[in-house]
């Protein structure tokens, strides 16, 4: 159960609000989808109804869909969908949608999506993670376990004529930073750090090195990510009375992806 000194207020511009107030909310995260059946024994859930919580969901991916499904089985305070589209209905709670630039499918829909909610009545915010442009301290300043010299050297390697491989970064124009040529799912760049002897040990491996998985952020395509999350909680958190308003159990929606 998270407790948070929030945003009470029902302008869904944070610039506009002056005094934050303490606001209790719950929130629950999935990663990935799960099942509708049994969801109401779940015992998170139903210890947030018993405290009478507003509840807000996170879901990113398969668990963005699952998640923006749940207003029409429960009481939702307010939805956060990252990198996926999902279904919705009339009288849907606010709705905050994080996608990736490169994701162009997701990115249409979601604008079919914030649009229609809008002309409901609803409130709904479009966050884009844009490409994001390499330098020699990304990977200390994204990654704990990363000092600066060991992010110069994995940048070095990277960098465009800086390896055999080549190419894996170069700059666009007069655009600061260098940026990803190819996608990091697809490209040899584990290949290109393996041969410096003094990157040996760090780690590599798909969906566990945090490496790859600041790359693929950085590519801005599909990947959970956490730029702009405190943005989404202060958007919802502004959406929410101090009555703890949230949507009631609706139908099975209108829009589906």
């Amino acid at each position: 159960m998270l407790e948070s000194e929030g945003l009470n207020s029902s302008d869904p511009n944070p610039e506009n609000i002056e005094a934050p107030t303490q606001v209790h909310f719950s929130f629950a995260f999935f990663a990935h989808s799960r099942s509708l059946h049994n969801l109401h024994d779940d015992c998170f859930l139903s210890a947030i109804s018993m405290q009478k919580l507003p509840l807000f969901l996170f879901g990113a991916s398969s668990g963005g869909g699952f998640v923006g499904q749940l207003p029409a089985h429960l009481s939702v305070a307010g939805v956060i969908v990252q990198i996926s589209a999902t279904r919705v209905s009339p009288g849907y709670p606010p709705a905050v949608f994080m996608h990736m630039e490169r994701d162009k499918r997701t990115s249409a829909f979601v604008k079919q999506l914030v649009t229609y909610l809008r002309k409901q009545g609803g409130q709904a915010l479009d966050l884009v993670k844009e490409v994001t442009p390499l330098t020699p301290h990304f990977f200390s300043n994204n990654i704990d376990s990363i000092d600066i010299d060991t992010s110069e050297m994995i940048f070095k390697r990277l960098r465009k004529g800086g390896h055999p491989h080549g190419f894996l970064l170069e700059r666009l124009g007069h655009l600061p930073g260098f940026y990803l040529t190819q996608d990091p799912r697809r490209s040899n760049w584990r290949e290109a750090l393996a041969e410096d002897p003094k990157l040996a040990g760090l780690p590599l491996k798909a969906d566990e090195s945090p490496i790859s998985e600041m790359l693929n952020v950085a590519w801005a395509q599909h990947e959970l990510y956490s730029d702009d999350v405190d943005k989404a909680i202060e958007f919802l958190l502004t959406c929410t009375t101090d009555t703890h308003i949230a949507a009631k159990p609706g139908g099975n929606g209108n829009i589906t992806h």
